[in-house]
């Protein structure tokens, strides 16, 4: 009764993790699957017998050669090493596998078989894929953030030095006859100064230091009021 327990236990926890046992005895070539196992390739007990072709007609073509060559480096004795595949059910679900493999030898060390584990890992790389675009989103946002500070501070320095030229613009215009080039060139001056103060809005804005402000431009006017900048 302690052992059917056990073995009851044993069973739940591993399909509550998604885990299936597999062995395969080298003198016999026979293959043992546990439940889970069946289950997590999506056939069942009875019709489908665990070998090397059943087992690639499962696996996906380009994870296939790779997969089944493990059982000859246990043979080598030597220890597969852990590998994740790919695989497709005859109900057409495709999932991701992880295998791992230990070595069973006799006394004398000569190898035995080989036993190992078969994890369904196809939702927990589901999710670490959808955390790495999560965390490359952040990054992105925290750059940006960056970005919005370095070009506030940048915003404010720059209306500093066009308040400086804006306002002599203004002044010097005011003391020019109408008819004067100069006068012309320091309204020029002050037409430049205004757009970029505009230009710093639209930087405090981007930053988030200021609201934005948006409202309808007449096309026409704002490319003809470029002839004189050009």
């Amino acid at each position: 009764h302690e052992l059917r327990q056990s073995q009851l236990h044993l069973a739940l926890a591993l399909q509550l993790a998604s885990i299936g046992s597999a062995a395969i005895d080298f003198r016999t070539g026979n293959w043992d699957w546990s439940d889970e196992t069946y289950r997590i390739y999506g056939v069942e007990r009875g019709r489908f017998t665990p070998s090397f072709e059943g087992l690639g007609a499962l696996v996906h073509p380009e994870d296939r050669d790779e997969l089944l060559s493990k059982p000859a480096l246990a043979r080598m004795g030597i220890t597969p090493p852990p590998i994740e595949y790919r695989i497709k059910r005859p109900d057409g679900a495709e999932r991701i596998l992880r295998r791992e493999a230990a070595l069973v030898r006799d006394d004398s060390g000569e190898v035995l078989g080989i036993v190992g584990t078969v994890q369904d890992v196809t939702d927990l790389r589901a999710a670490e894929r959808e955390k790495n675009f999560l965390q490359a989103q952040l990054r992105q946002a925290q750059r940006l953030e960056a970005v919005g500070q370095i070009t506030g501070g940048v915003a404010h320095d720059f209306n500093n030095l066009l308040t400086v030229i804006l306002g002599n613009a203004e002044v010097i215009e005011k003391h020019l006859a109408e008819n004067s080039a100069l006068r012309e060139l320091a309204e020029l001056t002050r037409l430049a100064a205004e757009r970029g103060a505009d230009l710093t809005r639209q930087l405090l804005a981007f930053s988030r230091q200021q609201p934005l402000d948006p409202k309808p431009v007449d096309i026409e006017q704002l490319v003809s009021g470029m002839n004189k900048l050009l």
